[in-house]
Formats: structure tokens, sequence, C-alpha cells
């Protein structure tokens, strides 16, 4: 393989906008109609989906935590997300780098929701930060 140690550790997530590049990535190496960016309009104003892969029904909102989040105000936050966004499924990724979640399970367990509860399937994944090797 190609990719060594050193070369993983050069990946280094900063940011929500460095998150979305290295998920876009993945995304689009999967299915490649899928965009970033993608504004959709509310009738009252608009919402800007982080990825969408239209051919699934699926919007993908990306959150990398910053050190002025708290766990309440990022959970709102994705709460008003998933209200708003028209779609069938969407992915809530949520990469805790500075560690601001407490408990992941209850989390994860307060924004996740049915189709039939919600009008939309909606997933929710957290990750905290590690190490990569």
């Amino acid at each position: 393989a190609t990719l060594t140690k050193d070369v993983l550790e050069q990946i280094v997530i900063n940011n929500e906008y460095d998150l979305q590049h290295i998920m876009y990535a993945i995304v689009k190496t999967l299915y490649p109609s899928a965009r970033r960016e993608v504004n959709q309009d509310m009738g009252y104003g608009t919402v800007r989906f982080d990825i969408a892969v239209e051919e699934i029904y699926t919007v993908i909102e990306l959150k990398c935590t910053r050190k002025d989040h708290n766990e309440n105000k990022l959970c709102r936050e994705l709460g008003e997300d998933a209200f708003f966004y028209k779609c069938s499924n969407l992915i809530i990724y949520v990469y805790d780098k500075e560690h601001v979640i407490s408990d992941a399970t209850n989390f994860v367990k307060a924004l996740e929701r049915t189709k039939e509860a919600a009008g939309k399937e909606i997933r929710v994944i957290v990750t905290q930060k590690k190490e990569l090797i």
C-alpha cells in the first residue's frame, strides 16, 4: 500500500470545512451524482445541505465541534436542520473533535427518528476525536 503512517498523520480535521472535503470525496466515489452545498428553497428562505445524493433521496449534514459549542446548542442546531430539510433520508455525522458530547448514545437517541415519526428517516453518527494510528 502507498498510504504510510507518515501520510496518514498528515490528514488532520481542523474544522467543519475539512470534514466536508473528506466526506464529500468518500461519498462522491460511491455516488457520482453527489453534490455539496446544495441550496433548497423553503418558500420563506433557503437552507443549504452539506451533501445531497438525489438518487437515494439522502442529505448528509456534517458537524465538527468547536470550543464554543456545547452539547445542548449542538443538539438544537441539528434538530432545527432535521426539521427543515426536505428529504427522505437524513444522515447527521458529528465529528466531536472537542469532546463536547458527554453521552454519545443518548445524544444519538435524542435526534434519531423513523420515517413514520418525522416524515424522513434520520440517522445520527457521532465520532469522537481519536488518533488515526
